[in-house]
């Protein structure tokens, strides 16, 4: 079965909870997801190990600009609910054994809106999956709560 997967929407549903202190996120409770597709069915599974960075400039409660962003996925943590036999397909496709890693780096931010209660940042970056580097651009959603009395950023 030869797979293909859909690099475009593999971080565009990564799902961050990112406390925010001096304008800064880490990887505390950052999550991922990846949609793919092969020759039989789409799917969607779950990453395990998920590290993101950044930057961000928020004034008065508003976030104004990302200054920087950067997630990394862990290959091999990557678990399908389909069994065994899909994870080593993924990991094949994927390369795993000389590209143990799926990463995005932003390059630059192209705009903020904030339509509603949720900003909508668009953002172009480098995507390398299974050693191949690309320009994507990249759409996220980042809505903005205090848990315990501390900023929380999702998105």
């Amino acid at each position: 079965m030869k797979l293909v997967l859909l690099t475009a929407s593999l971080l565009i549903i990564l799902g961050n909870t990112l406390p925010v202190n001096a304008d800064q996120f880490d990887d505390r409770a950052a999550t991922m997801k990846i949609d793919g597709t092969s020759t039989l069915h789409d799917w969607t599974t779950p990453v395990g190990k998920v590290k993101a960075k950044g930057d961000l400039t928020v004034v008065n409660g508003e976030l104004k600009s990302v200054n920087a962003m950067w997630v990394q996925a862990d290959v091999l943590s990557i678990k399908s609910e389909k069994g065994e036999d899909m994870d080593e397909k993924i990991y094949e496709a994927l390369k795993s054994e000389k590209n143990p890693k799926i990463t995005f780096n932003m390059t630059s931010m192209k705009s903020i809106t904030k339509p509603g209660a949720e900003y909508v940042v668009e953002t172009t970056g480098d995507m390398t999956i299974a050693g191949t580097t690309k320009k994507i651009d990249l759409t996220r959603l980042f809505r903005h709560h205090k848990v315990h009395d501390d900023p929380v950023w999702n998105g």
